[in-house]
């Protein structure tokens, strides 16, 4: 991976950490917009792994956000359930 990739999933996986927050806020708790950009970026990564893994591949950006959407919600939904009350 260079540079440019690492950026654009920097990027990427910010919009989409912001994104599946907005969709797995369940009846108003949710996590801080930081929290949201970590998840986002992590999600990158791991949605990029996942589609890589079974060999689908993303083309332009709308392609990258669904795919780094998909791995914040996969990444997100399990935080919710480990959070502190």
């Amino acid at each position: 991976m260079n540079l440019n990739t690492a950026l654009v999933i920097l990027v990427v996986g910010a919009l989409a950490g912001v994104i599946s927050g907005l969709l797995a806020k369940a009846k108003g708790k949710g996590f801080s917009l930081v929290v949201h950009l970590i998840v986002g970026v992590t999600g990158a990564f791991h949605g990029r792994l996942i589609f890589g893994l079974i060999d689908v591949h993303a083309s332009g950006v709308i392609g990258h956000i669904v795919f780094a959407g998909i791995g914040a919600v996969l990444f997100l939904y399990p935080l919710r359930f480990i959070r502190p009350s």
